[in-house]
């Protein structure tokens, strides 16, 4: 399922914004926000309560017969405008092989312990891993995987010979003394808060502010980008990279119990490095 990463869902989640942001953000950042897909498929301004996968489409030239099935319902689930609901994954799991029938247990159950809140899953580590051996599978059998590279591993391993940058998340901010100076830093996120959280972090081109690169949907304006691992409630998030001078954003894309992701009530922080 290609929707097992936040950051497939960064540029989606910016769609929910509109309407739904909070002037009083910590740094007055406007949170105007259109339909955008950064590195992945949307999610629209339904993506909390979900809906039913569209049809499934032709499969894949290429894809073995016995996988035809599989494969359309793979691409129903994964190119769904929401996040895809319980009776969505149930149905996936109909038509999946079995060597995915154990992976896609573990993820419904999950599922359901958070009351059919899909971006719970992220941060159970056990559901997690069972969402990248489901797209594994997929990738193997019916040719997905067109996101780009995946994010190098170590990005979300605390590297002890950079800067440490501790970060207390809650709902909805950043309490953070951010970086200035180039570097390499690891931002290790205490998750204080009752909901999960996410640490995305952007450096923007030269001449672009947020503003610009959320009007663009997320197409233009953003040079390099990282994300950390999801913090569920009293857990911990990393992210460790190295930041070259320019104007970066943290920023938290998970949508809140309204709809609107978590930037769009303030947890969102831009900065400088010089």
């Amino acid at each position: 399922m290609r929707h097992r990463t936040i950051a497939t869902l960064f540029g989606a989640l910016l769609i929910v914004a509109a309407g739904c942001g909070n002037d009083e953000t910590d740094n007055d950042t406007a949170t105007t926000a259109v339909d955008a897909n950064v590195t992945g498929p949307t999610a629209g301004e339904d993506a909390v309560a979900g809906t039913t996968t569209a049809a499934p489409t032709a499969p894949t030239a290429g894809i073995d017969p016995a996988d035809a099935e599989f494969c359309a319902a793979a691409e129903a689930i994964n190119s769904t405008e929401a996040l895809p609901t319980a009776d969505d994954v149930r149905a996936y799991q109909a038509v999946a092989p079995d060597e995915l029938q154990e992976a896609i247990a573990v993820v419904l159950e999950a599922l359901d312990a958070s009351n059919g809140d899909f971006m719970a899953v992220f941060a159970d580590e056990e559901a997690g891993a069972a969402l990248e051996q489901i797209t594994a599978v997929e990738e193997l059998r019916c040719g997905t995987g067109d996101e780009g590279p995946p994010q190098d591993p170590m990005v979300t391993v605390v590297d002890e010979s950079a800067t440490r940058v501790d970060v207390v998340a809650t709902e909805y901010a950043y309490d953070v003394e951010l970086p200035s100076s180039p570097g390499r830093y690891s931002f290790v996120m205490a998750n204080q808060g009752n909901e999960p959280h996410i640490m995305i972090l952007l450096r923007l081109a030269a001449g672009t502010d947020v503003e610009e690169m959320l009007a663009s949907q997320g197409d233009e304006g953003v040079v390099e980008q990282y994300e950390s691992s999801p913090a569920a409630p009293a857990a911990e998030g990393v992210l460790s990279a190295d930041l070259s001078p320019g104007n970066w954003v943290l920023m938290c894309p998970i949508p809140g119990p309204t709809g609107a992701p978590h930037f769009a009530d303030g947890m969102i922080n831009e900065f400088t490095i010089g």
